[in-house]
């Protein structure tokens, strides 16, 4: 609604300015500009994906229960990819940044270990343990869960995961 307000502003601005005609006739040309840019810049296909709810996450590795509004919570996740992998780890963690922020994460990161070239560590933050707690419980897709598993493959040992928590 308010682009909308914006807009009108706008508009009524432009056609004080210029004239009624001339800021109708920009409007059009601004239209035909976005059917052009529609033919050649398509939306994403997104037919193949699975939108069915996956649960997978194991539970979270706690010595105690945070009370539901405890947070940001930062998740940290281990991976250890051997160089010749590398490449296409960091291809399919682009995916997995998007399945992140997409299901609740407000803050996403991937570093490299400077001792071990080997090792990176994906991190994520979360607003709260109970939106952390919607991740592991009914947020995650099963295109979700292909991702995950994709790059959880480029891995030896498999990934493990950290919760840090504040105080």
């Amino acid at each position: 609604m308010g682009s909308q307000t914006a807009g009108a502003l706008l508009w009524g601005l432009a056609a004080n300015r210029v004239g009624l005609l001339p800021a109708v006739l920009l409007a059009a040309v601004v239209v035909l500009a976005g059917v052009i840019a529609g033919l050649f810049w398509r939306v994403p296909e997104t037919g193949h994906l699975d939108p069915q709810p996956a649960i997978y996450w194991p539970e979270a590795r706690l010595a105690y229960e945070p009370e539901p509004d405890t947070g940001p919570v930062l998740v940290i996740v281990y991976y250890t990819v051997t160089p010749e992998r590398q490449a296409a780890f960091l291809e399919a963690m682009e995916q997995l940044r998007r399945s992140r922020l997409r299901t609740g994460a407000t803050r996403w990161e991937l570093y490299r270990d400077g001792e071990r070239p080997d090792r990176f560590l994906e991190t994520f933050s979360v607003p709260s343990w109970e939106e952390h707690l919607r991740q592991h419980a009914g947020r995650l897709t099963a295109a979700d869960r292909a991702s995950e598993e994709t790059t959880h493959a480029y891995s030896d040992p498999p990934p493990w995961a950290d919760h840090l928590l504040p105080p």
